[in-house]
C-alpha cells in the first residue's frame, strides 16, 4: 500500500478577511459572504455601498454639495456649472 501525504495550504486569517465583504448586517456585524472580485463589497452590498465620492463644489451657503459626484468630482448640477465657467 502507497500512502501519498497532502498538505494542505492554511488560509491565514487576514487572507480570509481579505476576501471577506466589509458591509455591515442589520445586526450590526461584518457581513460574512465573500466580496466581488476587485471590489469590497458582495453581491448583495454592493448595489448598497455608499457613495464613494462627494461632490467637491460649494453651495450658495458655503457649506460643500451633498450630492454623489458623477464627473470630475462633480454632481451633475455643479459639473454643469463648472464647464460653463460659473463656478
Amino acid at each position: 500500500m502507497l500512502l501519498l501525504s497532502c498538505s494542505v495550504q492554511d488560509t491565514s486569517a487576514h487572507e480570509l478577511q481579505a476576501k471577506q465583504c466589509v458591509a455591515t448586517t442589520k445586526k450590526g456585524t461584518r457581513c460574512k459572504l465573500n466580496s466581488l472580485e476587485n471590489s469590497k463589497y458582495c453581491h448583495v452590498h454592493q448595489a448598497k455601498s455608499p457613495v464613494v465620492s462627494q461632490c467637491k463644489a460649494k453651495t450658495k451657503e458655503g457649506k460643500r454639495c451633498s450630492r454623489a459626484a458623477k464627473t470630475d468630482g462633480y454632481c451633475t448640477q455643479h459639473y454643469n456649472m463648472h464647464i460653463d465657467g460659473k463656478r
